[in-house]
């Protein structure tokens, strides 16, 4: 198995613990120091407002005033750290695995860090200072990760153009058995997220003498017949009802690249806009049928492995023109 493989789902595994074990320690420590440094803060706003009633003067005059005072402006910048640390542990809490909140996590966890260090509240010489630092390293460590993670997985196809057709990808195999290795639903195998198959005519006329290895990388992942549907989403494997599915998706991909390494078949044929198969588009991952450019991830394997592969649009026509062939031999 390829290291690169294994390492997606253990990377986003990690990232998504230390961005929430970091979120929920930021939200802890700065509600709780927010509480200890509330009571001078509100005595202090009430001496401004004070101050400005008596005097019939601005209030924010005079709070720009007493915020000249160093030990007032540090207090401020505290409050508005410990009120930005609470928001940022709340955010990081929340519901969401893209690659849009982890950037937007990293950023502010980042801005957070940078803003604390220039007011003098995270003081890298003092323990106390750098485990008030520590939330927002966790949750910026954990972000980077969820990103590299993804990174990896958004890399643009570089297989079989639309215009490649079978007559190149062939190569030669002497006068042995042509070994083709398909998705077994274009062969009719009952094994489609429905329940049912995607029995492809062409792909079955090509097929008509050659030895077949039929594989459904979904169902070698432990995923039941009828199932739930997938799609791609952000580079990720997601149920129609939110979950994520990237360890079954991943678990079978990988048995089925590890038996077309045992077998090396000539070619592989796939289904194509499926989240495992798809060669040269999928599904978006919004369930409205709409497809993008893109690769499955059972075929994203094979493309690497360098075994020529197909989808059954390459076969369009395919069975009729060999009937055609007959029909003229007659």
């Amino acid at each position: 198995m390829k290291g690169s493989d294994n390492a997606r789902p253990v990377l986003s595994r990690s990232g998504r613990r230390l961005v929430f074990i970091g979120a929920a320690a930021l939200l802890i420590g700065c509600a709780y120091d927010f509480s200890i440094r509330f009571q001078d803060f509100d005595a202090w706003m009430s001496g401004v407002r004070t101050m400005s009633r008596l005097k019939d003067e601005s209030f924010f005059g005079n709070l720009m005033l007493i915020f000249r005072d160093d030990k007032m402006r540090s207090l401020g910048f505290t409050m508005l750290y410990l009120v930005l640390g609470i928001l940022l542990g709340i955010f990081g809490l929340l519901p969401g695995r893209g690659a849009a909140k982890a950037w937007s996590a990293a950023l502010a966890a980042a801005a957070l860090t940078v803003f604390g260090f220039f007011q003098g509240i995270i003081v890298f010489s003092d323990p106390f200072g750098i485990l008030r630092a520590l939330p927002t390293v966790v949750m910026l460590a954990g972000c980077i990760l969820l990103l590299l993670s993804r990174l990896k997985r958004r890399k643009p196809p570089k297989g079989p153009g639309p215009g490649e057709r079978l007559d190149k990808l062939r190569g030669p195999s002497g006068d042995r058995e042509l070994k083709v290795m398909v998705s077994a639903c274009l062969i009719g195998r009952d094994c489609k997220y429905s329940g049912g198959n995607n029995l492809n005519e062409d792909v079955m006329a090509f097929l008509e003498g050659k030895l077949v290895i039929p594989v459904c990388p979904e169902v070698m992942g432990g995923l039941p017949v009828p199932r739930m549907p997938c799609e791609i989403s952000g580079g990720r494997v997601i149920a129609k009802d939110g979950r994520s599915m990237d360890e079954p998706f991943m678990k079978g991909a990988l048995k089925c690249i590890s038996i077309a390494r045992h077998e090396r078949p000539d070619m592989v044929i796939l289904k194509e806009n499926s989240p495992s198969c798809g060669v040269r588009s999928v599904y978006d991952g919004t369930f409205s049928g709409r497809v993008v450019p893109g690769r499955g991830i059972f075929a994203d394997m094979v493309v690497k492995e360098g075994i020529p592969v197909l989808t059954e649009k390459d076969f369009a026509g395919y069975g009729r023109s060999i009937g055609d062939t007959d029909d003229k031999g007659h």
